[in-house]
C-alpha cells in the first residue's frame, strides 16, 4: 500500500485521533530502519526515517487496517501542522484508550467472526 502522507512525516506523531490512540498507540515514532523493534514497542505502526513505514497486527487484515489508519493519521497531522498544529490527546488518556481497545474491543471483534 502506497503511503503518500506517511512518507512525508519527519517527526513523531502524538495521539491526535481517538482511533489512532486505540489501534496504533500513544504516538507513531520515527525509526531508524535498523531499530524497527524499538519503533514498534507498544505500538502497531512506525514510520522509518527513509520514508517507508511498518504496520503490524494479529492478522494480515489487522495490519492492513493499521496501514490505512497510519495514512489517515499522517494526512491529518500534516494538514493540521500546516494550519498551526493539532491539540494532542493526553498520553495517559491515549494509553487507556489503547488498553481498552486491546482488552475489550478487539476480543469482541474476534468473537463476532
Amino acid at each position: 500500500m502506497a503511503q503518500q502522507y506517511a512518507s512525508q512525516v519527519k517527526e513523531e506523531i502524538p495521539a491526535i485521533l481517538d482511533d489512532q490512540a486505540q489501534l496504533l498507540g500513544v504516538t507513531v515514532r520515527i525509526s531508524n530502519p535498523r531499530e524497527i523493534a524499538f519503533g514498534l514497542k507498544g505500538r502497531f505502526a512506525t514510520i522509518l526515517s527513509d520514508g517507508k513505514s511498518v504496520c503490524i497486527g494479529s492478522s494480515i487484515d489487522d495490519a492492513y487496517v493499521a496501514a490505512q489508519l497510519l495514512e489517515k493519521t499522517s494526512k491529518v497531522f500534516l494538514e493540521a501542522k500546516y494550519l498551526g498544529g493539532a491539540k494532542p490527546i493526553n498520553k495517559i488518556e491515549a494509553w487507556f484508550m489503547q488498553q481498552y481497545y486491546l482488552l475489550k474491543y478487539s476480543k469482541e471483534a474476534v468473537k463476532n467472526k
